[in-house]
């Protein structure tokens, strides 16, 4: 998994270098050259209201059905590798130190390489999962019992199986296949093809049904880092395959568990997304999604490049749909310029600086990238911030 992360890192960043950028995801790691700093729109101060006539409590109503759930107001998440799903003991240890962090919410990777870490009908288990053992029911029964939410992390989009090749789901719809720019097949679905909208949702409703789980988290759903341009007929027209796949993927999660939420990794900004043909942003505001991730991956101590990032979403995007847009940080610093690069583990000081900056524009959630690039002290630390002590 982390060598398939760094993969699509490298490639990001020879596409953006002449802007001296950064790129991609956890599997999606992104960062590229934010913009120039856009002018911070200040969040709007909370309007009192009187309280009601009676003195007995009123209930937060339920949103609508159809309505986006925004996450909860003080979601401290962490990514967790697959590897954290290969064993009971492996299991424990992760929520272990979920809980000695004070996350309230594991987005846990239980579908990469196009094979499913729990119990499936549609993709074929997990070589690496002890035999018998289904890693998700009991890594859902351990993490709610310590009061952590559980979003599976699911590889949507990228196929490429544990060699590197076409996972067992492409070469058996082989039409599926999206055609790379000399016309070979790649390891990515293509989103217009029929039936690829199905699979997709398919899985998330599968998960949805079969577990109590508290969301989906879709990751890679995008199209390859090839130098698309969005402007293009034909690249708008997979642009609206891909909103489609996302709708649908939406509505199937909401009727097989109303309260779940459906999030996403994605690239930073929209002008960065544009180049994968990734739409968040109308997915963000037509409601077709709960809440999107944005991967806002800086260095050591870059918060000048965090703010600039940060006052761009708060100039880009109107109040009442920034609750749904949830920062996600990584614990580590990536030099891009290196494919199989793991990364530089960050200080619990240089975490607290990127979380100090998200307090001070009014963010109070987060997701950090990844829970194993955290050491113990670090997250001692995490502990005791304010951040993690709402």
């Amino acid at each position: 998994m982390r060598n398939k992360i760094h993969l699509a890192l490298a490639t990001i960043l020879l596409l953006l270098g002449a802007c001296a950028g950064q790129p991609t995801s956890p599997p999606a790691v992104t960062p590229a050259v934010p913009t120039a700093p856009a002018t911070a729109t200040p969040a709007p101060s909370p309007i009192d209201t009187p309280p009601p006539a009676t003195t007995a409590p009123t209930p937060t109503p339920e949103p609508a059905p159809g309505l986006p759930l925004p996450p909860d107001p003080h979601l401290r998440g962490a990514w967790l590798q697959a590897s954290s799903l290969e064993s009971q003991e492996a299991v424990d240890r992760a929520i272990d130190r979920l809980a000695r962090g004070r996350f309230n919410a594991a987005f846990v990777n239980a579908v990469v390489y196009g094979e499913a870490y729990y119990s499936s009908d549609l993709l074929p288990p997990a070589e690496a999962v002890t035999a018998g053992f289904d890693p998700l029911a009991y890594f859902v029964e351990q993490a709610h019992r310590q009061g952590i939410a559980v979003h599976v992390w699911v590889v949507a989009g990228s196929m490429d199986g544990m060699d590197g090749g076409p996972a067992e789901v492409l070469t058996a719809n082989p039409d599926w296949v999206l055609p790379d720019p000399d016309g070979n097949p790649s390891t990515w679905l293509d989103y217009s093809q029929p039936g690829v909208a199905d699979f997709i949702a398919g899985i998330v409703s599968e998960v949805a049904t079969r577990y109590p789980v508290d969301g989906v988290h879709l990751d890679y759903i995008r199209y390859p880092d090839w130098g698309w341009n969005r402007a293009e007929p034909a690249n708008q027209a997979r642009v609206e395959a891909l909103n489609r796949v996302v709708s649908q993927t939406y509505r199937q999660l909401h009727q097989a568990r109303p309260a779940a939420r459906l999030s996403a990794a994605v690239f930073y900004n929209q002008g960065v997304a544009d180049e994968v043909l990734q739409d968040w942003s109308t997915w963000l505001v037509k409601g077709t999604i709960d809440f999107v991730v944005p991967m806002a991956y800086v260095g050591e101590y870059e918060t000048d490049w965090l703010e600039d990032i940060v006052t761009t979403w708060q100039a880009d995007y109107p109040p009442e749909v920034q609750p749904r847009l949830v920062p996600g940080l990584a614990a580590a610093a990536f030099n891009f310029d290196i494919p199989e690069d793991d990364g530089v583990p960050k200080s619990a000081a240089a975490i607290q600086a990127e979380l100090d900056l998200l307090s001070r524009y009014g963010y109070r959630r987060v997701v950090l990238f990844d829970l194993g690039l955290m050491s113990d002290p670090v997250l001692d630390d995490l502990a005791g911030s304010r951040f993690f002590n709402p």
